[in-house]
């Protein structure tokens, strides 16, 4: 089997996985007329498929830090989604996340696209 192979696997198996699906809204700021600036979410059109976890002990103590938030999660997307700190993901049932990191490896071995969350 190739690398490339391997890594399409990978792809598959982690697609695979996802029991999730979630709305991906655009984070787009603009002027507000006064000198200042506004942010507003833009819904996309289709729910993707995902995965929703918790943070493992080593992405908590990354979040210690932070403002408290009533929870903290990761999102697994597949492979190459478009999505990007700022952006909020939400849930059917009308939960609302912000994306505030992403933990993807960077190349082409990626098999899956993995963001830090905050529940808003």
């Amino acid at each position: 089997m190739s690398v490339r192979s391997a890594i399409n696997a990978g792809r598959r198996l982690i697609a695979a996985s996802f029991v999730d699906t979630a709305t991906i809204a655009d984070r787009v700021v603009q002027s507000d007329g006064l000198g200042g600036s506004e942010e507003t979410w833009v819904p996309r059109a289709a729910p993707v498929p995902c995965r929703f976890s918790k943070l493992t002990d080593a992405e908590q103590a990354t979040v210690a830090m932070q403002p408290y938030a009533p929870a903290w999660g990761t999102v697994v997307f597949q492979v190459g989604t478009d999505i990007r700190e700022g952006d909020r993901i939400v849930q059917p049932e009308g939960r609302t996340w912000q994306v505030f990191g992403e933990q993807t490896p960077p190349g082409n071995a990626a098999v899956a696209t993995r963001v830090m969350v905050r529940e808003v």
